[in-house]
């Protein structure tokens, strides 16, 4: 199973309260987004497991431009069958966030699957299920997006 995160979400390196992360970006790299302004870290630090990805270049080519660059990488979990892979993102109880969270599976293995399902959670209930189907003429590029109020710190 894998599954592609980018996180709109609480604190930037430049502006109070949001942070970008690029998930499947090279450890110690960074990147300012061409059209957004906003910098952009790996996801590393906010998990425990998981492989990074490169998508593959038929794909890079077709989602290539100033605001696509997120989606040229992945973060995979190819054990992880039937376990939850949870990021832990630093909050600030009570405080409200906005998680935006792009999918695109990009044939990153090379096994062209037309369709892909899994679960989305936001602490312990189930926020949403996503499904990729790479078939829609859109690559099976999905968006999921939540406001929540955080519980923990």
């Amino acid at each position: 199973m894998w599954w592609r995160l980018k996180i709109f979400y609480g604190i930037s390196l430049w502006a109070i309260g949001f942070i970008s992360i690029d998930c499947g970006l090279e450890a110690d790299s960074s990147y300012l987004g061409d059209l957004t302004g906003l910098t952009y870290v790996p996801d590393g630090p906010y998990i425990d497991g998981g492989e990074n990805q490169k998508v593959t270049t038929v794909y890079r080519n077709r989602w290539w431009g100033p605001d696509t660059r997120t989606l040229h990488t992945v973060r995979s979990f190819p054990s992880a069958k039937g376990q939850r892979n949870c990021y832990s993102l630093p909050t600030h109880i009570g405080s409200k966030y906005l998680v935006r969270l792009d999918f695109l599976y990009g044939n990153y293995d090379g096994m062209d699957n037309p369709s892909l399902k899994f679960n989305l959670t936001l602490g312990v209930k189930h926020w949403d299920t996503v499904s990729i189907d790479t078939t829609d003429g859109n690559d099976g590029y999905n968006v999921h997006e939540a406001v929540f109020v955080a519980w923990a710190s």
